[in-house]
């Protein structure tokens, strides 16, 4: 993901994930109530100055579920005065460690 110019100043991140997931019923008619759960997350680098250039940000994250699997989950980047921003969204297509219960995404 390339982040543009940002009113020529160093950004200061704001991560807000929202995940989606799919509610299963299998055979004995068990719901999949509970959401997935964010483990950990990081993005490089971690300081970003925006104030000559766009700059380029990886974004890791570990996700787990307990019955339906992670179907997608979105991020955004914040400017300091919030009116900018930029975001991403992932799933299966990203992941790059693990499945779709327990598994570790990257864009």
């Amino acid at each position: 993901m390339i982040l543009p110019r940002f009113s020529n100043q160093t950004i200061r991140i704001s991560i807000f994930v929202l995940v989606f997931f799919v509610a299963a019923a299998t055979a004995s008619a068990q719901q999949d109530t509970t959401p997935p759960v964010l483990l950990d997350y990081s993005f490089s680098p971690s300081a970003i100055d925006t104030t000559n250039s766009s700059q380029d940000v990886t974004f890791t994250a570990h996700i787990t579920d307990d019955l339906g699997g992670l179907s997608q989950a979105c991020f955004s980047f914040y400017s300091p005065s919030q009116t900018q921003s930029r975001g991403a969204c992932f799933g299966w297509w990203n992941r790059i460690q693990g499945n779709e219960l327990d598994g570790i995404y990257q864009t």
